[in-house]
């Protein structure tokens, strides 16, 4: 069984307690600043790091750029079936045996130039006849006249006398169309295709004899949706392509815009005139056309420059130094840069890089200066519609 300490001991412990816990007491605030240095430290040298940025009021480095000019381009592609410039089937305006042809398929020939010829026996007959009862009226006028002047017949007699000259020199007149209607001719210049008929036939005025073509230019009719009428002009270049050439183009203008809009497909018939000088097209190919249908100009911008917001789109654009906020709308998307339109016009110098730590009145400094968007680029690049 342990004995109790003495109360000398006990005594001596005590005092030794009261002396340690003066000690700490008298101690206390140097370990506490000791501490709390060591655990602020990291903060506190953050803070006078932005305090020290905050006075510095230093420029933001940007890389910027100025903005181009580009038009709001269409190209438009249509599928289309060429006609001859001037093309006519001939029919006879009489009926008849044809006695000659005086053509085959693919000539080419001349206005005026005689194609085929019906048999005309009966028509020189008629204008014999004509001729004769012209010469026989012409006579009776004559006598009736020098009886006038010797006042032995009235002036009635020689009126009526006249009148009968008339309508013997209006059969005359009818009998010799009727005869050059016996021989069908070319209207205008170009080529004859296939006769439907030969030699010895009997046709009538309904009876189809050949075709003729001018090739010379071929028109290209095609439909274009109507909400593409306003940017329709005549002379626009058009470019044509045909399966029988693959690997080459051709060229046409632009030459008519229907008056009206088809109510149910709610397209327009354009057609183009194509220049055929080497005779290598034919009426009824079919050809695909590429038609750029121009725009308005609208400041065109890089697509780095643009950003988003929930108020909408925005630029930063540099003026006298600082940077300034300018909303703006897409008007359309091109190859790595953006047709807008807002408060920006060409020239103007807007941020492509450092944007991140631009504020409204931000003073900038330029680090580079990019070329102007498009600036190695055809103006206007065109976006494909079928």
């Amino acid at each position: 069984m342990r004995q109790p300490l003495s109360f000398v001991y006990q005594g001596m412990i005590a005092g030794l307690i009261l002396a340690l816990g003066a000690a700490a007491w008298v101690a206390r605030e140097p370990v506490f600043a000791a501490v709390s240095g060591l655990f602020a430290s990291g903060d506190e040298t953050k803070g006078k790091r932005k305090r020290r940025g905050r006075k510095s009021g230093g420029s933001v480095p940007v890389v910027v750029q100025a903005v181009g000019q580009g038009r709001n381009d269409l190209a438009f592609s249509g599928i289309g079936t060429a006609r001859a410039l001037r093309h006519v089937t001939l029919y006879p305006a009489v009926s008849g045996e044809i006695v000659k042809v005086h053509t085959r398929a693919g000539d080419r020939i001349p206005a005026g130039a005689k194609i085929i010829e019906l048999d005309v026996r009966q028509a020189r007959l008629a204008v014999a006849m004509a001729s004769s009862k012209l010469k026989g009226v012409e006579r009776l006028h004559g006598r009736a006249d020098r009886l006038r002047r010797k006042k032995v017949q009235s002036r009635a007699r020689v009126l009526d006398a006249k009148s009968l000259v008339d309508q013997a020199e209006v059969e005359l007149k009818t009998a010799n169309v009727a005869l050059n209607d016996h021989t069908i001719k070319a209207p205008f210049a170009g080529v004859v295709g296939i006769a439907s008929v030969d030699v010895g036939d009997r046709v009538t005025p309904a009876t189809q004899l050949v075709t003729l073509d001018d090739r010379s230019k071929l028109t290209v009719e095609f439909d274009v949706p109507e909400k593409y009428l306003p940017r329709l002009r005549s002379g626009t270049i058009v470019e044509v392509r045909t399966p029988g050439f693959t690997n080459r183009s051709f060229r046409g203008i632009l030459g008519g815009i229907d008056s009206r809009v088809h109510p149910t497909r709610r397209t327009v018939v354009v057609r183009a005139e194509v220049l055929n000088h080497d005779d290598m097209l034919r009426p009824g190919m079919s050809f695909a056309i590429d038609l750029k249908l121009p725009g308005e100009a609208h400041p065109q911008i890089p697509d780095l420059a643009l950003q988003f917001s929930q108020r909408g789109n925005y630029v930063w654009l540099i003026k006298e130094g600082t940077a300034k906020r300018v909303p703006v709308k897409i008007v359309r998307r091109q190859s790595n840069t953006v047709l807008v339109k807002g408060g920006l016009k060409p020239g103007d110098v807007i941020v492509i890089e450092g944007v991140q730590r631009l504020r409204p009145g931000r003073k900038v400094a330029v680090a580079d200066t990019k070329s102007e968007p498009g600036k190695d680029k055809s103006p206007g690049s065109a976006a494909t519609v079928n």
